[in-house]
């Protein structure tokens, strides 16, 4: 009858179109890893500036621990300051916004010279005003008691003011903002690690670009994959058929 040994076609090879975007695809990876290196370089060189202004380290790069602690020490001490100092303000702000907050020395002195001037202008009309103090003092008759309070109500108000200002001021105490290298911001705006990004998504649109080649290839195997199955199979029915027929023949002829 014959071999019944059905050829299946290989996968189909990569085409040159598509060899070359994944050509340029590992150039442009090759480029980002070169990048990166270089940014290692950096890296360590800038490590080296951070040690020999620190002063922390010797020529040799040798961390000295005397200098250590000693900088410890007085980052303790500062730390230490600077929650006292936020403690205070804390203390402050509270005090502000439950209405506590004593007024300034220079509102109070204000304020005591505008009550003396009160007094002497009401008194030159004739309505007296006792008292040595605003808070104490009370009016001899009803204008004298509408001046007075009059004077309370605007101080009463400056006052206010003058918390809400401190609320609108007032901060927590905070360490002083670090010292910003100029190299620093230097490096890292001009870095070669800034580039990788446009390699890699380089990289990757060569990749999406190889993708339809791939998913063609992937078809094409499994259409070659299926027909040779499906040629296989009609040879086989076929020479099933033909057995089928032989022995029918067979079985006539012996009847006969």
């Amino acid at each position: 009858m014959g071999s019944t040994t059905i050829r299946v076609p290989p996968p189909p090879s990569i085409g040159p179109k598509e060899m070359a975007l994944l050509d340029a695809q590992t150039s442009s990876l090759k480029s980002m890893q070169a990048l990166l290196e270089e940014q290692q370089g950096q890296n360590r060189e800038q490590q080296s500036i951070y040690k020999s202004l620190s002063g922390l380290y010797d020529a040799n790069g040798n961390l000295d621990m005397a200098k250590l602690s000693d900088l410890q020490a007085k980052t303790a001490k500062y730390q230490g300051q600077a929650d006292e100092i936020s403690g205070l303000q804390s203390e402050r702000y509270l005090k502000a916004l439950k209405g506590e907050l004593p007024v300034s020395e220079g509102t109070l002195q204000r304020k005591e010279k505008d009550f003396q001037l009160l007094q002497e202008s009401a008194a030159r009309k004739g309505n007296m005003i006792s008292g040595a103090t605003p808070e104490g003092a009370y009016g001899n008759s009803s204008a004298a008691a509408a001046n007075l309070g009059e004077f309370n109500r605007t101080y009463g108000l400056i006052q206010d003011a003058e918390r809400r200002g401190e609320l609108a001021s007032g901060g927590m105490g905070m360490a002083p903002a670090s010292m910003s290298l100029g190299y620093s911001g230097g490096a890292n705006a001009f870095s070669p690690q800034s580039l990788a990004p446009g390699y890699a998504s380089l990289a990757g649109g060569y990749g999406q670009a190889t993708q339809p080649f791939a998913e063609w290839r992937g078809q094409l195997n499994n259409r070659n994959q299926m027909n040779a199955g499906l040629l296989a199979q009609d040879r086989s029915d076929r020479y099933q058929l033909a057995g089928t027929v032989v022995g029918m023949g067979m079985r006539s002829m012996a009847g006969a």
